[in-house]
Order: C-alpha cells, then structure tokens, then sequence
C-alpha cells in the first residue's frame, strides 16, 4: 500500500487546537478496574471468552483477549435503536468485530512475536515483542475505559533499542459490521478511502461508533475495499515523524457517540408504486433504477431499504420514494417465476407520480421450492442486515425458502417472518430454517453450512479438524444436511483449496481431508459473473461424485448485504412434491430438507429445467435403462431470462453427450425434447442451461443466467 505523503504543516499549535476543539484536552478520568471473564457478555457478535479481561461501566463492556490484546468486545448494555435503517429493530448486538494494534512499514504489517496481557489498577495493557526490520522493540497498547460513557481511549507507545526506521506507522484496525464508513471532511457513506483526517466511523448496530484520532489530532485513514458491498478493516495510523527516533506514541478513542451532522439532501420528485400479483394481493418485489439511461447507483451501496446501489426492496408490494428530478428508467421484479414491468418516467420538480403495477406469475413451479441456503444477516460480524430487512429482499427476489447461515451463531428467521405478517410488512410468509456457516478459526480449512440446528448448539470449529468438526456438526444436529461452502474461494475459506483436491482424480494430495460431508455449493453469489470459475466448481462435483459418493449440489448466494450478492442468486429449487404454488408459503421444512438431502433439486440463476430418463429425476437413479436411454427435458423460463444452450454432461469426466442450441424466444417454454443417449455403463449425467444476454435488473450487470441439475443416476 502506498505511503500518504504529510502535510508540511504539522504543527503543534494546530494539533492543540485540534485537541481542544473536541474536548480531548485536559487530565483525563480515572479509568475502571478490569476484571476477569467469567461469563461471556449476553449479546450477538461477543466474542470474549473465559479468561479475558473485560472493562465495565454502565453503558458498555469492552472485552480485551488474552492471547493477542486485540479488543473483541464494545458492546452496549441493553437493546439499543441502531442508526443504520438496514438494522431496523432494536437489539443487543456488537457493533465491533475486533480491533487490532497495528504496526507497519511502508503500508506492510509487521507481525508481532510475544503478547503478554495484564490488568492494571485502572486499565488492560498488552504488551507486544516486535521486530523493526531487525531492530528489537516494545509496543505496548493501554486500553482504559471511561467511568461513566461509552468511550475507551487506546493508547500505544513503541519503544526500541536502536533508532526506528523512516516509513513506519502505528495505530489501530478496526472491523465493526460490514458498513460503509464516514470520515472527516470527506463525508460519507464511503466503501473506500485514503487520506488524513481526525475521526472517522459508521452508523450501524448499537447505534454511531466513531474512532478518534487524539494524540497527534490527525492520523492516515485508510480503507480500501476490493468487492463492492464488502468493507475492510478501518486502519488508522499515525507516523515516525522524522527518522532516528526510538519511541513512537499514538493515542485513540473509540466511542459510542453521535456523529458530525453531515450535509442533507432534499429530493424534490416523489415516486409511489403499489404491486400486485394476478390476483390483486400485495406483492414483495424489487425496483430496479436506472437514471437518464445509466445504471449508475443511486443510493449507497450498503445503504438500506430506503435504496442501496441502485434498488428498493419492499415486502408488502408498497414502494413511496423520494427522489431527484430527472428521466429514470424503472424495472418492476419480483423473481424469476414472474415477468418484470418495465417504464420510462420523467420526474419534474414538485411532482408526485403514483402507479399499480402487476406482476403475473409465468412460471408454475407446482412441487417446487425457491431456496436460498446461504444468507448472514447481523448476527454474522461481517453483514449489518438486521433480519426485518434481510426478509424483505429475500421476499422480494421471489425466494420462498430461506436457510439463516450466519457465522459462529445459530439464527433463526422464523419469529421475525411471524411478526412481519402480523404488522403487514410481509405480505407473504416465507418457509425458513436455522442454520449456521461454521468458519473454521484457528486452523482454517473452509467454510460448512450446517441446516437445521437448535439455536442454542453450536460446532466445534476453532482449532480443529475436518474429522473433528464433522462429528461436531452430526452431533449438534443429527440428520442435518452438512455442506461444504465455496470450495475453491482461497485456501483459508475453500475446502478444496485447504487440501489441495486435485481437479483431475478428486482426489485430496493433503492429509487430513474428510469426505463425510453431504453437499457441495457448486455456484456460490461471488461468481454468478464468471461463467470459468463455475464450470471449474462443477467439474469438481462431477469428481467427487466419481469417488462413489451420492453428494448434492447447490447454489446460493451468500448474500451479506441488500445488493451487489443479490438473495435468491443464485437459487436453489427443490422438488418437494407440493400440489400446487400456493403450498410453498406453509411447505413443511422436514420434507422440503429430506428432497434436498436427496439431491431432487436443480440450481439457477434464472432457468428452470425438468429433467428425467425413465420417470427418474435430478437425485434418483433410473434402473434398467439399457445403453441407449432417452432424456427427457424441458426448459422453462420467465420473458426476460435468456437460454441459448442445453449440454449434457455424462459421468465424473463432464464428457459432453449431448449440446443442443435454443431457439431465442420470449415464450415460457424454450425447450421441450427427448434426447437419446449412448451408454457403456453405469454413470450419471448433468443437464447444463446457459443463456446469452445479462439480467436485468441484478447489482452486477454482467450476470448471464446458468443453471444445472442434480445428477440422475443411470444403471443399465
């Protein structure tokens, strides 16, 4: 990372007016005397242990770990409103995931060797052995927590034995959620920024969190996010001011406090839209917004319900908008089983445009369930969703059947759905399950769903095994479906990766690989874009599934925020067996899970396909076929979803057995054909649909729509 160059006016005297103009000058209160953990904090997102030392006053607890000195808990005492609308109700959460001293050279971290962690008369100390390109030296990092408000001042001093080297920084990285942060002068919400300033922080859980820089009054800011919708740790830092020194001192406070006001905008336009299904009942959907002809955003991206990127979501069909004026293309949806309404308005000044749109169902889907087995909402550290509002997009992208998968808790949607259909902010139930993402820690081999569990067991997953989290997982939840997530995502969250499972044989080179798990998210959110990365995902099911084992493939969408990982894409439909579309809304969770353990289930982006040889579906196998069976298939889809080719996969090595070019059409039936196939053997196929045109109304605006089945199993 490159280094920020520093004003030239780095004065004392602006420093102490700095200080003084916020109330930070002066002797400062006796802190609060820490005290061991017992008892982790009551609370979502708390991460102390039995052991740790903690800070207590009447407003928050503040957790410091033993092990490494970082500080895991801030936490408020008693349900507090957030300030980010994407939260919603009050609850006791978390708004930090961690905060981590933070030494570096030249923007490059510098690992620290030892960390001793000691309770002082009024504060926690942790004291750190490190190496300063070859120098010795001591950081030692004071957090001390004010008597009687919400604010902890960190204070760090370096020392070493030789001169310090030019280039280096200290200060602080902290994670608070997954939203976007506001800095000095630079306003915000910002997903991304490089630069000085004295305070930056966000809105969200536990209401604004605001980090300060105190001594020296101004610190370099950064935070840089690679994926949109994904914001990194906040690093604040401050520098060597000249080299030759052997002490580096920095000071911080962190606060639950209110934020600067920053400037508001007032739109003049109003936009009032009423949805309707076909039989006149209030409809979830999603508005897409397009602004004199570009899909530029609109709203921040990890803004709320109120509009985030360049959409609004709603669950009872009701949208009232205010906006700028100007021409603004409009795009109506509500899933892919139901066509899209698209207009052109132009918004004038003072004006308030009202519309009823209806939104037919195309695709009858009787026995099928929308699935989205991958979802983290507040609970999860990293995702400020509170659950109202995660419920709401789910509705809205037309998902009827919803897996909370939030890392190291178990959630459970099912009172939220309850409470919305009574106040009529869903106007539809939705069939959900409890979940967890068990995310190995410690020693990191991957990422596994875990549906259903109780919301009070939980699985082993720090410091452990692939052996050993498995027989954790079955034991909190005996006939639960165990999934391994994104396989190949990088080598500390992909399974595959973390043991080197070779794409050839599907075989594991590294010890330690567990094959007892029982499916595979073969199209995770992350790479609905790249049409490689998930032929390559798919061709390591296929490999796997030439070991002998029976796993299901799914796809979901790991969705952490409202957009840019739309819910429901992808999709996971189940044939549960239902008689018709309305049983979806009130599908028992122990069938639909025992189809899905089953495998009678196809993935998609957009598609639906049918397929079958000799009455057996996706998941079952077909006996006595012969060598030459026929497919049967049908390939159905919504006006606005392309499909430009079917390809038929057979056995382990994806062999190419049949490719067959669609038609381009808007019709809901794109393909209805029976396909001989030639057989040597016992084996399965896979039946592929790829279109050739990008949705329309997704974050990403590349997505073109794929889908595949489950393999059906072909013994001659």
């Amino acid at each position: 990372m490159r280094r920020l160059r520093w004003p030239a006016a780095w004065v004392f005297g602006a420093l102490v007016a700095l200080v003084t103009a916020f109330g930070l000058a002066g002797p400062r209160a006796a802190g609060v005397t820490p005290a061991l953990v017992t008892t982790p904090p009551a609370g979502l997102r708390v991460f102390a242990k039995p052991g740790d030392l903690r800070l207590d006053n009447a407003e928050v607890t503040a957790v410091v770990r033993v092990r490494d000195g970082a500080l895991v808990d801030f936490l408020r005492k008693g349900p507090v409103l957030p300030t980010s609308d994407v939260l919603g109700s009050t609850t006791d959460i978390d708004g930090v995931w961690d905060l981590l001293p933070l030494l570096s050279v030249d923007g490059k971290p510098l690992w620290r060797e030892s960390t001793t962690v000691t309770a002082l008369p009024n504060a926690v100390r942790a004291t750190s052995v490190v190496r300063v390109q070859g120098v010795a030296a001591t950081l030692s990092v004071d957090y001390e927590l004010d008597p009687s408000r919400a604010r902890l001042s960190i204070a760090s001093v370096l020392r070493a034995a030789a001169p310090l080297p030019a280039g280096l920084e200290l200060g602080l990285a902290l994670r608070a959620g997954n939203s976007p942060y506001f800095v000095e002068r630079a306003g915000g919400p910002l997903s991304r920024f490089e630069g000085l300033a004295g305070w930056a922080g966000r809105r969200g859980a536990g209401g604004d969190l605001l980090l300060r820089a105190v001594n020296p009054g101004l610190a370099a800011v950064r935070f840089l996010a690679n994926d949109r919708g994904f914001v990194p740790a906040l690093r604040m830092q401050v520098p060597l001011r000249a080299p030759g020194q052997r002490e580096l001192r920095a000071a911080f406070a962190l606060a639950y406090e209110p934020l600067p006001p920053l400037p508001s905008e007032h739109p003049e336009a109003a936009l009032s839209i009423r949805v309707r299904d076909e039989r006149g009942r209030p409809l979830p959907s999603k508005l897409s917004l397009e602004k004199d002809g570009r899909p530029q955003p609109l709203f921040p991206d990890l803004g709320g319900l109120d509009g985030a990127d360049r959409f609004v979501w709603t669950g009872n069909g009701s949208i009232e908008r205010r906006l700028a004026p100007g021409a603004y293309e409009l795009l109506l949806s509500a899933g892919p089983e139901r066509d899209i309404h698209r207009e052109r308005v132009v918004l004038e000044a003072g004006e308030s445009l009202e519309r009823e749109v209806v939104l037919r169902r195309v695709l009858s889907t009787p026995g099928w369930i929308s699935a989205d087995l991958h979802l983290h909402q507040a609970p999860s550290p990293e995702a400020d969703v509170g659950l109202e509002a995660r419920l709401v997009a789910v509705a809205a992208e037309g998902v009827q059947f919803a897996a909370a998968t939030d890392h190291y808790v178990v959630t459970d949607f099912a009172p939220t759905v309850q409470q919305m259909v009574k106040a009529g902010t869903l106007s539809r139930p939705i069939v959900t399950v409890t979940g967890t993402e068990i995310s190995t820690v410690g020693n990191r081999f991957g990422h596994f769903n875990l549906i259903p569990i109780a919301p009070d067991r939980n699985v082993e997953y720090e410091n452990t095994t692939p052996s050993r989290l498995f027989a954790s997982a079955r034991a909190a939840s005996p006939g639960g479906y165990l999934q391994v997530n994104h396989p190949r995502h990088d080598p500390e969250l992909g399974y595959f990766l973390a043991f080197d499972l070779d794409r050839n044989t599907g075989i594991a080179n590294k010890p330690g690989y567990d094959a007892g798990y029982d499916g595979l998210e073969v199209f995770n959110g992350f790479h609905v874009q790249s049409s490689g990365f998930t032929d390559g995902i798919l061709l390591d099911y296929l490999r796997v599934l030439g070991t002998g084992r029976h796993y299901v493939a799914t796809g979901s969408s790991d969705s952490h925020q409202l957009a840019f990982l739309d819910p429901g894409l992808p999709r996971t439909w189940i044939a549960y067996g239902a008689a018709d579309d309305e049983a979806d809304a009130t599908a028992p969770v122990e069938r639909v899970l025992a189809s899905l353990k089953a495998g009678r289930a196809v993935v998609s982006s957009g598609p639906l396909i049918e397929a079958s040889i000799a009455g057996a579906g996706p998941g079952e196998t077909a006996h006595h076929v012969g060598k030459r069976p026929q497919l049967k298939l049908r390939v159905r889809a919504a006006p606005w979803i392309s499909t430009a080719w079917v390809t038929v996969l057979e056995g382990p090595s994806g062999n190419v057995v049949s490719r067959v070019a669609i038609p381009k059409s808007e019709r809901i039936v794109r393909l209805e054909r029976t396909l001989p196939l030639e057989l040597t053997g016992p084996t399965f196929v896979v039946v592929t649909v790829r279109g050739d045109t990008p949705l329309p109304n997704t974050s990403r605006t590349d997505i073109v729509p794929f889908a595949f089945t489950n393999p059906i199993w072909l013994e001659p």
